[in-house]
């Protein structure tokens, strides 16, 4: 449900769930490794690799060799990739509203608080970096 949200308003914007959540780890946490990334965002290297390489090739997405250690690419969003993710950003409330529209104020308050205990949880700490990265707007 989550996914078709999305793609009905971001839909035209050529970027999937997954590519925005991994721009947005990468946003928030500029000059990462693909590691990194796997692990803030909970998806397993190799689909993290798979879709660092399809952001590259969009030019949303700069590698470069470290500093310390050549062999570990360093990540950065690029100007466009940054855009990319500032127009999804953009979008949230509405795909938000596309999932819990059918609530009534008191139960989206309701959801929110709950999915807020789920997410503070110490066994959840993983999903947290998760959720983090994808930052949805505050409304959602």
């Amino acid at each position: 449900m989550s996914t078709a949200a999305f793609v009905l308003e971001a839909g035209a914007v050529d970027i999937t769930p997954v590519q925005f959540i991994t721009l947005s780890a990468i946003s928030t946490h500029p000059d990462t490794d693909a590691a990194a990334v796997s692990e803030l965002t909970a998806f397993d290297r190799t689909t993290v690799g798979q879709v660092l390489y399809r952001l590259e090739s969009k030019g949303l997405v700069m590698r470069r060799p470290g500093k310390v250690d050549r062999r570990k690419k360093i990540l950065r969003i690029t100007e466009a990739g940054q855009a990319i993710l500032d127009q999804v950003l953009a979008m949230t409330p509405k795909i938000a509203d596309n999932i819990i529209g059918v609530l009534e104020p008191d139960e989206r308050t309701m959801l929110i608080r709950l999915l807020q205990k789920v997410i503070q949880a110490p066994a959840n700490e993983r999903l947290v970096r998760a959720s983090a990265a994808a930052r949805l707007s505050e409304g959602a």
